[in-house]
């Protein structure tokens, strides 16, 4: 085996290159071409690359790298049967008589030592692949632990949630009577608010006005401002209400499509009138305004003004408690002055008779003559 390492070193001094050289060239360490210059072939890792490194480095050289494996390979064998031979002189000096036993193969120290290399080699590299392996294999198991959690966290929040609808329903089911007829209030209330999205009103003027828009009913809605108000409110020429609104109170009642209402404010500062939700835009004048309304486009007017001036009198007799002082008054000074006016018709008259009078005897004289 010396033959290998000094062939390669010849070559290389002739080529004048250096270890350093080789080893840019082969990417081999330089302890090994080291080594192989020496024959150290054992300090290598293993046979495999023993025989790698001698092919490059014959290559590089300009060596046969064949010739050389060849050549490194029966050192090998020529080295094996010398270190049988050697074994089997031991064997025949220390037993003599024995019969001859099945030898077993053993190695060289140097072929020994080299095995052992190649496997501690092999086992280096296995633990490299495993050292590669386990931060791959701890990533991989923090990413499904987290899947895992993430899992979890999310089945659990369906959960909750699930059980807090159940929880919901529950409660809802549970409720007492007033929040279900506070739900159909409400549902009512906003069943009439679309309703009235369709109510329109006209003026027809003279504080007359048509409503127009409604299904079959409203409510009629009478608030009062500031300060307190007499009111009266007319359906078809019948009274259905009457009496006075403090500060802030209000009339509510129900009307029917096709009705001619009226609306009697003994002060109209301040109060509105509502429809269906539907302000009546009526012009507040500061005192006693009549309101006028025709409920649907076929209601007639002209019966309805009819209806209104037929009206007038059990209006004022159903507000007669509040001012007949007033009437009385009134009525008195009117007896005063129709008497006034009866003397003096009389005197008139007198007067007349006595003119009659004279005229007659005038004439009467006048024939006489």
């Amino acid at each position: 085996m010396s033959g290998i390492g000094e062939q390669l070193r010849t070559a290389r001094e002739a080529k004048g290159l250096s270890i350093s050289d080789i080893e840019k060239a082969t990417k081999i360490q330089g302890r090994y071409l080291e080594a192989i210059e020496n024959n150290e072939f054992d300090k290598l890792p293993g046979d495999f690359y023993v025989r790698a490194f001698i092919r490059q480095y014959a290559q590089v050289v300009g060596l046969d790298g064949k010739e050389l494996l060849s050549q490194y390979s029966g050192d090998i064998e020529e080295e094996l049967e010398e270190h049988e031979k050697e074994v089997e002189a031991e064997k025949q000096e220390e037993e003599p008589v024995e019969a001859p036993t099945e030898q077993v193969y053993q190695p060289a120290p140097a072929r020994q030592k080299q095995i052992a290399k190649e496997e501690n080699y092999k086992e280096e590299k296995q633990d490299a692949k495993w050292r590669k392996l386990v931060p791959k294999l701890a990533l991989g198991c923090g990413i499904v632990l987290i899947v895992v959690i993430a899992a979890l966290v999310f089945a659990n929040n369906k959960k909750s949630s699930s059980n807090s609808a159940e929880k919901a329903s529950s409660s809802v089911t549970i409720t007492s009577s007033k929040k279900s007829s506070s739900k159909k209030s409400s549902s009512a209330s906003s069943s009439s608010k679309k309703k009235t999205s369709t109510i329109k009103v006209k003026s027809l003027g003279n504080s007359a006005f048509r409503v127009t828009g409604i299904k079959s009913s409203a409510p009629l809605v009478v608030r009062s401002s500031k300060q307190a108000i007499y009111y009266y409110v007319s359906v078809n020429n019948a009274i259905t209400n009457q009496g006075t609104l403090q500060s802030g109170e209000k009339h509510t009642e129900t009307v029917k499509n096709g009705s001619t209402l009226i609306v009697y404010l003994g002060t109209d500062t301040g109060v509105t009138v509502t429809i269906g939700g539907k302000k009546i835009p009526f012009t507040q004048v500061n005192g006693t305004s009549r309101l006028t309304i025709y409920l649907g486009a076929n209601n007639n007017s002209t019966t309805g003004s009819s209806s209104s001036s037929s009206y007038s009198s059990a209006a004022s007799s159903s507000y007669s408690s509040r001012t007949y002082s007033s009437q009385s008054s009134a009525s008195q000074a009117s007896s005063q002055a129709q008497g006034s006016r009866a003397s003096s018709s009389q005197a008139q008259s007198s007067q007349a008779s006595s003119s009659q009078a004279q005229s007659s005897q005038a004439q009467s004289s006048s024939k006489a003559q």
